[in-house]
């Protein structure tokens, strides 16, 4: 498994802002400890429950000055960003949505 905070443990091997989308923190305890960590300038946190109009601006903002977003292909937040497709002859759902902003922002994806 290579998650959000595995792909920023590499963030200082690159030169660009590493954006990840994710779900933050809903426990007041686990955030404040998060709180208290060091902030590293080339992380960012593009938080899912700030809205999905927020999120989408936060997101093309990165992609366009040319930052990294790390978003979940094998997980969506919202059943309608969610599409069954045959993976290894079997049916599993995928979030579409970064492969959608890949295409209509004419950025590269990692999978």
């Amino acid at each position: 498994h290579f998650g959000g905070w595995a792909a920023s443990t590499n963030a200082s091997h690159v030169n660009n802002k590493l954006n990840i989308v994710m779900q933050e923190v809903l426990l007041e305890g686990i955030k404040k400890i998060e709180d208290s960590l060091p902030v590293k300038e080339s992380i960012n946190i593009i938080d899912l429950n700030k809205g999905t109009i927020r999120v989408s601006v936060e997101i093309a903002n990165a992609l366009m000055n040319n930052e990294i977003v790390a978003i979940m292909g094998d997980r969506a937040s919202n059943k309608k960003a969610e599409i069954e497709i045959d993976f290894f002859k079997r049916k599993a759902n995928f979030n579409k949505n970064p492969f959608a902003i890949a295409y209509k922002t004419d950025k590269t994806i990692l999978i």
